[in-house]
């Protein structure tokens, strides 16, 4: 739950390395109160979105989708700065998350044992590293949130234009299918014009969906986490990008043996 994933987040703070792409807490500090003094201009939304795309590629959530909070119409409303659309991002991860979250935890193997949520801790860690590196307030609403503070992640992935949502509620990428994550939901304190909305086509409507078999003998079956994967299998995109056994087999059954194995294989 978030509550753990916080204190977790407290504790490693203390030993981890450098903030990526921020430097060091001392020297973000010191920025900031230089930005105080001297009053630059605003970032650009381009420049912004390029410098936070970069930072997160770093830990490997390689894939962000700038969108307008005003695209968004449904409830829950998502938080905005004022009255005015503000720049979002939807901040997910292909299967580049695997070899950067392993030689993190080669580095600093006691990560692996910090917690029971370790990909989650790596997402807010990183993606909060990064946010700060722009220099503008934000606020970031998590994928892994539960009760109040969940967040439809996937439908604002879709309205946002990185993944269609499928009838079996996997959200598929145009080039990784299904085999992505999402993680989070940035908002700053940037204005953005309502711009035309980028076009999110349906890869459903013209296949066999063989997901839906698939989805339904996991829903009425006998529990297993493979008739799980078993649905993302069945879909004919993004199949070159398919997870590693390892990541799959980690991302299912939460097994720390996985990560310290393949942590090893890093060196």
């Amino acid at each position: 739950s978030p509550a753990p994933i916080a204190k977790t987040i407290s504790v490693i703070a203390g030993v981890s390395e450098m903030i990526r792409c921020g430097g060091s807490a001392a020297a973000t500090r010191v920025d900031r109160a230089a930005t105080a003094r001297h009053t630059p201009t605003m970032p650009s939304t381009e420049d912004l979105v390029d410098r936070f795309r970069r930072c997160c590629a770093d830990a490997g959530f390689d894939l962000v989708q700038p969108f307008a909070t005003s695209w968004w119409t449904e409830e829950p409303t998502l938080p905005a700065f004022g009255d005015r659309g503000s720049l979002a991002v939807v901040v997910a991860n292909s299967g580049a998350l695997w070899p950067k979250l392993c030689d993190a935890l080669r580095r600093e193997p006691s990560r692996i044992d910090a917690s029971e949520h370790i990909v989650d801790v790596w997402a807010v860690e990183s993606v909060e590293a990064a946010a700060r590196a722009t220099a503008i307030d934000h606020r970031i609403l998590w994928a892994h949130a539960l009760g109040a503070e969940a967040v439809p992640i996937q439908r604002i992935a879709q309205v946002a234009g990185l993944a269609w949502l499928s009838p079996a509620n996997l959200s598929i990428h145009p080039r990784f299918g299904p085999w992505i994550g999402l993680r989070a939901v940035v908002i700053f304190d940037l204005p953005i014009p309502d711009t035309v909305r980028p076009r999110v086509d349906d890869p459903c409507g013209h296949c066999d969906q063989a997901c839906l078999p698939a989805f339904t003998a996991a829903r009425e079956g006998p529990a297993g986490w493979r008739s799980w994967l078993a649905i993302r299998d069945a879909c004919p995109l993004g199949r070159e990008h398919r997870y590693s056994e390892d990541q799959i087999a980690y991302h299912y059954t939460k097994d720390r043996d996985i990560l310290r194995s393949a942590a090893g294989a890093a060196d």
